[in-house]
């Protein structure tokens, strides 16, 4: 056999191992951005469940207040005290959420988040306790 065909055949083996290490590259490459965006796609989903959880925290104060004060009646200080520990926290999370921004959370999500924070534009009579809650409430 002639010195070409050694440097053919060794060519031809270099480039088969290029295309191999090429190859797996590609594969582990591929492997590692479906497993980055997954993990991605999961922070954005707890983003998203804390934020529920959050803001039915708050519901949950306004509609049982609201409820309490339309039927006359009062809320026991056990509870007022549970309901308003979770609206502090709930408030708290959010702003939280609002201040990560589109980080984890769609625009659409931060634009919302944010209005709710600023509250209503046509605020009420302060000494209107019932009013703010109902607006609130909304």
């Amino acid at each position: 056999m002639a010195t070409a065909d050694y440097i053919a055949i060794a060519a031809a083996c270099l480039a088969f191992v290029a295309s191999v290490v090429a190859t797996a590259a590609s594969l582990y490459s591929t492997r590692f951005a479906r497993f980055a965006w997954e993990r991605w796609w999961e922070l954005q989903a707890q983003a998203y469940a804390e934020m529920i959880r959050a803001l039915s925290d708050m519901v949950d104060y306004y509609s049982s207040v609201s409820d309490a004060e339309i039927e006359g009646r009062r809320i026991s200080p056990e509870r007022m005290a549970e309901i308003t520990q979770r609206w502090q926290k709930g408030h708290r999370r959010v702003t939280r959420a609002t201040n990560m921004g589109a980080f984890l959370i769609s625009p659409d999500a931060e634009d919302a988040l944010q209005a709710f924070q600023r509250g209503p534009a046509d605020r009420r009579d302060p000494d209107d306790w019932f009013g703010q809650l109902d607006q609130d409430y909304r």
